[in-house]
């Protein structure tokens, strides 16, 4: 398989920062734009974070049309949000209704 190109990750970076902030724009959760995009969760939080590594165009453009942009809109240069510090804050369990 040959090498990948160097710019290659940055076109990546720029896609994931691009993805979530339109995303964010359009005040959409992630599990709203994956399902509206018929792709796993887990592969949209892997493109927001740029760790996707290379995947299908048709997907790029899924993900276009759902945010309701042009193709070019998520390829500009845009710088990835810093990661936050420490570990996710967990939401707290549902408490089960009581049925006195």
């Amino acid at each position: 398989m040959p090498a990948a190109h160097p710019d290659d990750a940055q076109t990546l970076r720029f896609i994931a920062a691009n993805v979530r902030h339109i995303r964010d724009k359009r005040g959409l959760t992630q599990e709203a734009l994956a399902e509206a995009a018929e792709i796993d969760l887990r592969q949209l939080s892997r493109i927001e974070t740029a760790r996707a590594g290379n995947f299908a165009v048709t997907l790029f453009l899924r993900l276009a049309k759902v945010l309701a942009v042009r193709e070019a809109e998520l390829l500009k240069p845009r710088e990835l949000p810093k990661p936050a510090r420490g570990r996710p804050v967990k939401a707290a369990p549902k408490k089960k209704a009581s049925l006195r």
